[in-house]
């Protein structure tokens, strides 16, 4: 083969390649902009319902489920709050096994989250009623609904708050989104890891 038709090859082969490279990149392009941002998503990109105004929570210590002792506070951390219904029977154990696996989910971030059950007793009553031996708590902490859910100053209230809902709280304690006892954990997860991408706190 002469110098003339290797180098009239070597060229074929160039235009071949930049023709490729033409179509495919809008098509790369769109995918990595699909995956890696929520551009051109619109208001539909939550999968929960955004509190507008987000409401602000005091600080209150947490408490371990099992023991009752102290075991951190509200603030500092993003906060997703379960809302414990009376009796924590299979779908309650489900819903909260839910929870522990999204927080495994995030990886490097896991500890960025932490899990909260609210219930509408006192704190010492989670205990009592059996719920420590029934369930297998793990990082899970808890608070009462009657006595934690304190907003501050600015006499905002409250929603009405349903059994096996979740709420997310962000690290200043402003009350965020509320997820329905129907929400899908894939949902949420979504939601918190976009969440804690774009945030530089907690």
């Amino acid at each position: 083969m002469s110098e003339e038709q290797k180098s009239s090859k070597k060229v074929g082969r160039i235009e071949l390649l930049v023709l490729v490279l033409v179509f495919i990149s809008p098509i790369l392009g769109a995918w990595i902009i699909y995956i890696y941002t929520d551009i051109g998503r619109g208001d539909s990109i939550n999968h929960g319902n955004l509190l507008d105004p987000p409401m602000r929570l005091q600080d209150v210590s947490l408490h371990s489920p099992a023991g009752g002792s102290e075991a951190g506070n509200l603030l500092g951390k993003w906060s997703l709050i379960y809302i414990l219904p009376d009796a924590c029977e299979a779908t309650c154990r489900q819903d909260i096994q839910m929870l522990q696996k999204l927080k495994l989910s995030l990886a490097q971030n896991s500890h960025r989250l932490q899990l909260v059950v609210a219930n509408n007793s006192d704190l010492g009553a989670v205990g009592e009623s059996g719920l420590a031996t029934q369930v297998d708590w793990g990082e899970v902490l808890a608070m009462s609904i009657k006595d934690d859910f304190i907003v501050t100053a600015d006499k905002t209230q409250l929603p009405d708050i349903f059994e096996r809902e979740y709420l997310l709280v962000d690290p200043a304690g402003n009350l965020m989104m509320r997820y329905n006892r129907d929400s899908e954990g894939a949902g949420i997860l979504q939601d918190i890891k976009r969440l804690l991408r774009y945030s530089r706190i907690g």
